[in-house]
């Protein structure tokens, strides 16, 4: 029996090697195979791919096939057409008009997309929120999958199929299926770009967004920066993401999404990459989502409050200014100007300060939820969570891990009055600590205070990015013994999140943390800037 084939290679009735990036059987007779992993044509700023348009691949086959005994006993009817095969018996063809209307189930692809969806709303929806409350807003209807355009569809079957697979332990890119829906989305995208009157449409934006997220779910330093850039490319192209902002809903929260996984993967890479925003010519830009951010942010599986957000965007601008010597606080670049000196230092304190002082229950006090919370203690933790976080990412890029002359620039103490201390490595032992009550770690040594997240609560799908921090940060804060109890409790953590929420990002991250510790134990622990040599993505 033949193995699995390529949707082309299965009409031809010839042997295909699915396998290979093409196939081998396919290109000895000299036929045209599409292939798997072609690459994706990107259009340039202003004008489209020269590069031909990639053969359609061949549609799912809607005949049903029997075998002959079981035809026996059907009569025929008028509708069908009726022919014997070898190998396979009967074949009877339908229409697609001769399937009753009562039963449209009867359509093996209409029936493929029911299990899909299905399988969506039960276990998909759920952790792509912070709060059960919030699930049935990302439940969508049979109707749905079946009405929308044929490319978003593959696309969303991918995305499924993907979750699933890493829910059962299985590397997407070991999946034929997967490959096979990846090769599909990928040509429908191809098309869609190909075209001048489909490259800026909604769909095409629709389809990149969500290959985006297929990829980003699959690897965290896969070809996902890629579709990023080619989104970023077409919104400038209409206009840019001021413009889109003020169209549907729908469009405006593409774009904040857009720019989220622009803000979050800029945290975990090289400070050479951040001269400037994706999306925009100068981070600055970005203080304009301000009205908008919260409310979109509200139930998003990683709720990130705006002054949380916004303190993260001055953190990466900070680090591009100091990786390009070029500030945009200050008129004068010259690294002995008393000026430069003084204001980057008010820089760097004004963005702990807008950290610690952001207080998680007046935020939510003041917020107009749009449902009812049920475990509102889980969601505040989560904040709390990010809070945590984005203090460490500040404290350990602007304060600990500094070059000179930035460092002799801060090396004065930091204001008592605000922060509690006036030394760095305390307020870092502080927060750390803290994140780690709040994901439920349990020793002698700690106040254990504050209640933990709950085990198995809907607040864990967004806690990837805080738990890789605090992984990295777990560097001598502990005797030896604890500190491997600490490593433990962290990599156990991040398996389970990234198989609660099927991605296969954050089986990178506690990879890359365990390459991290290993090193250190070597006593060559790698800095921040070493670790990330190229953009990758851990917020699942």
């Amino acid at each position: 029996m033949l193995g699995a084939q390529c949707l082309s290679c299965k009409k031809r009735r010839v042997r295909c090697d699915s396998v290979q990036p093409s196939c081998g059987p396919c290109k000895k007779k000299g036929i045209d195979c599409p292939g798997f992993h072609k690459p994706l044509v990107w259009i340039n700023r202003g004008t489209a791919s020269e590069k031909s348009q990639p053969p359609t691949p061949a549609r799912a086959c809607t005949s049903f096939i029997f075998k002959a005994q079981r035809i026996k006993s059907s009569p025929k009817k008028d509708t069908d057409d009726v022919r014997k095969h070898p190998e396979h018996g009967a074949i009877v063809k339908r229409t697609r008009s001769s399937i009753p209307p009562p039963w449209p189930c009867a359509d093996p692809r209409v029936l493929q997309l029911l299990d899909v969806a299905m399988y969506h709303n039960e276990f998909v929806a759920p952790t792509l929120v912070p709060d059960p409350a919030f699930a049935t807003l990302f439940h969508s209807s049979l109707q749905e999958w079946v009405e929308c355009p044929q490319t978003i569809q593959d696309i969303w079957v991918l995305l499924t199929k993907q979750f699933r697979a890493i829910q059962a332990n299985i590397t997407p890119d070991s999946d034929k299926e997967i490959c096979r829906y990846r090769d599909r989305s990928i040509n429908g995208l191809n098309r869609l770009l190909a075209n001048p009157e489909t490259q800026l449409c909604d769909q095409t934006l629709d389809a990149i967004i969500m290959l985006l997220m297929a990829e980003v779910q699959s690897n965290a330093s896969s070809t996902w920066y890629h579709h990023l850039h080619g989104a970023a490319t077409i919104v400038e192209l209409r206009g840019g993401w001021k413009k889109l902002l003020d169209t549907r809903q729908w469009e405006s929260e593409m774009v904040l999404l857009m720019i989220f996984y622009d803000v979050m993967s800029s945290t975990t890479c090289n400070s050479q990459y951040l001269n400037k925003p994706l999306f925009s010519p100068a981070w600055a830009d970005y203080a304009d989502l301000k009205p908008r951010w919260d409310k979109f942010i509200y139930d998003s599986f990683a709720p990130l409050p705006w002054p949380l957000f916004w303190s993260m965007v001055c953190t990466n601008d900070l680090r591009g200014s100091m990786a390009h010597f070029n500030f945009n606080f200050c008129d004068s670049h010259d690294p002995g100007e008393e000026r430069t000196v003084s204001d980057f230092r008010q820089s760097v304190i004004d963005i702990l300060q807008q950290i610690h002082a952001f207080d998680p229950e007046a935020w939510f006090n003041n917020i107009t939820p749009p449902l009812q919370l049920h475990n509102s203690r889980d969601y505040l933790t989560l904040v709390h969570c990010f809070k945590d976080a984005v203090m460490l990412y500040t404290i350990r890029t602007l304060l600990l891990e500094l070059t000179s002359p930035f460092r002799q620039w801060l090396s004065s103490p930091l204001p008592e009055s605000i922060f509690g201390t006036d030394n760095p490595e305390d307020l870092h032992r502080q927060y750390l600590r803290a994140l780690l009550r709040r994901f439920g770690y349990t020793s002698a040594k700690y106040d254990i205070s504050e209640v933990g997240l709950s085990d198995d609560g809907y607040a864990w799908s967004g806690c990837g990015w805080p738990l890789f921090l605090a992984g990295y940060e777990l560097d001598d804060c502990a005797p030896p013994e604890e500190m491997s109890e600490m490593r433990e409790f962290i990599a156990t953590k991040l398996k389970y999140v990234a198989m609660r929420i099927g991605t296969w990002s954050l089986f990178n991250a506690e990879a890359l943390l365990q390459r991290i510790w290993k090193q250190r134990d070597e006593g060559n622990g790698p800095t921040w800037e070493e670790v990330f040599m190229e953009k990758q993505v851990l917020v699942g």
